[in-house]
């Protein structure tokens, strides 16, 4: 009967270390946005989809082992910047 106490303890532990790291994971995240969202001046509702173009260009440049997924990223977000500037001034 001890094993199971010692095993749901531990079990318990790694529940709350994991939700800790989720946690930590997320507030990182949050202030990534707040930082690209001061950096885009004006354009905050952009700030959610640079940095899941930041995210993806990490990854992939990660798995790929090459810089050119930053180089996408970047003509994606010049592209969608652009749009964006384009449709407030009326010109989409």
């Amino acid at each position: 009967m001890r094993a199971h106490a010692v095993g749901a303890a531990v079990l318990l532990r790694d529940q709350q270390r994991d939700l800790l790291h989720r946690w930590a994971a997320a507030e990182h995240k949050e202030r990534v946005t707040d930082y690209v969202a001061e950096l885009l001046d004006g354009r905050a509702e952009l700030a959610g989809p640079f940095v899941m173009l930041m995210d993806g260009a990490i990854v992939t440049a990660l798995r790929e082992r090459t810089t050119a997924p930053a180089h996408h990223a970047r003509a994606v977000a010049a592209a969608l910047l652009n749009a964006s500037q384009d449709a407030e001034s009326g010109l989409s």
